[in-house]
């Protein structure tokens, strides 16, 4: 796993939506996928909005996506698509179980300990939480 980890949630926790996002082709791609657990954080409603928000909240956990191998370019996509709302912030995930993206296979291809954890980073909600249904 070389390269930059970002987690994903909400609607960037398909592979196929991370691909068309970064503008990247899976068969010619050198991600990495997992799915994976962001713990002592919590997924919420932006109010008016059709997609969500994650905030720093002890004792529950985000299930999404550990994307691995991305570049500068890669996260500058993404904070086009993330836009103001969110801040890039430093993570630890928990991998659950690797994704082949090239032969669309959920079920994994190698076997990882769950209690293995990876730094990335993750978008969390920067702005006020007023529009949060919490």
């Amino acid at each position: 796993m070389d390269g930059l980890s970002l987690f994903c949630y909400g609607p960037t926790v398909s592979p196929d939506v991370v691909f068309e996002v970064l503008d990247t082709d899976p068969d010619s791609s050198n991600l990495h996928i997992y799915k994976a657990r962001l713990p002592d954080h919590k997924q919420v409603a932006v109010r008016n909005a059709s997609y969500s928000a994650v905030i720093p909240h002890q004792g529950d956990y985000v299930d999404g996506l550990l994307v691995d191998g991305l570049s500068d370019q890669d996260l500058r996509h993404m904070d086009y698509f993330e836009g103001y709302e969110f801040a890039s912030v430093p993570v630890k995930v928990q991998l659950l179980d690797p994704i082949d993206i090239r032969h669309g296979d959920h079920d994994g291809r190698t076997e990882i300990n769950n209690t293995t954890f990876k730094a990335g980073l993750c978008y969390i909600w920067n702005d006020s939480y007023d529009r949060l249904e919490l």
